[in-house]
């Protein structure tokens, strides 16, 4: 069952020259039954040069619309979440509804 990215943001922070030693932290920022919230910093040399953050959708396929997640996916989802969020993220982005 495939995840849909409804909404996406990047940010880039300084450009990268090659050659160079990319370094890509990812991280869980939130999760709820269908949604996913995602974020990446990419690194060289320990100096931030862009960040990602996206909240996916969980599809079935089967049903051909978002439905929830298997209870494992949650579970495991939760417990890998961050505690703290960064700064930065949250630009337009967020599970909490308006």
């Amino acid at each position: 069952m495939p995840n849909q990215a409804p909404r996406i943001a990047n940010t880039y922070l300084k450009e990268v020259h090659s050659p160079a030693m990319l370094e890509i932290e990812s991280m869980i920022l939130g999760s709820d039954a269908k949604r996913l919230r995602l974020a990446q910093i990419m690194r060289v040399d320990g100096i931030e040069r862009a960040t990602y953050e996206c909240v996916a959708l969980h599809f079935d396929t089967k049903v051909n619309r978002t439905a929830p997640m298997p209870d494992d996916a949650q579970v495991a989802l939760k417990q890998a979440e961050v505690t703290e969020v960064p700064d930065w993220a949250g630009c337009g982005i967020s599970l909490e509804k308006k």
